[in-house]
């Protein structure tokens, strides 16, 4: 009698073990796409960062040196204000501040800290 409910509870436990190894499998592919979502939106952010820092630091070369606009200067200081972090921000409007001036060795600073501080938030992860 026992050898007939043999292959039954055989089959009970392989549809039991398939169905628990296709969970698991498909928990470890949702964390692995999660991970790599979350990886590609950091390298999403950084390269925006890349591109507002460099049109910032454009526009202020433009401004300072060559009489551009400063209202240009001001929209990529915009940008930078919407990627970057409080110290990047604050040495923004800095260089911004200092590039409206006919200081060379103020605008430098400015410049050059901003720069630091841009490269260092780059460089992080």
């Amino acid at each position: 009698m026992v050898e007939r409910w043999l292959p039954v509870a055989a089959a009970i436990l392989g549809v039991a073990g398939g169905m628990g190894g296709a969970y698991v499998g498909g928990s470890v592919a949702n964390e692995g796409q999660q991970q790599r979502f979350e990886q590609e939106q950091m390298v999403q952010r950084q390269e925006l960062r890349r591109e507002a820092y460099v049109q910032f630091i454009q526009e202020l070369e433009s401004h300072f040196f060559l009489g551009g606009t400063p209202e240009k200067a001001r929209a990529a200081q915009a940008a930078v204000m919407l990627v970057s972090s409080a110290a990047i921000r604050e040495a923004a409007m800095e260089a911004t501040a200092a590039a409206n001036t006919d200081d060379l060795d103020r605008y430098t600073r400015a410049r050059d800290a901003f720069i630091d501080l841009a490269q260092e938030e780059l460089e992080e992860p």
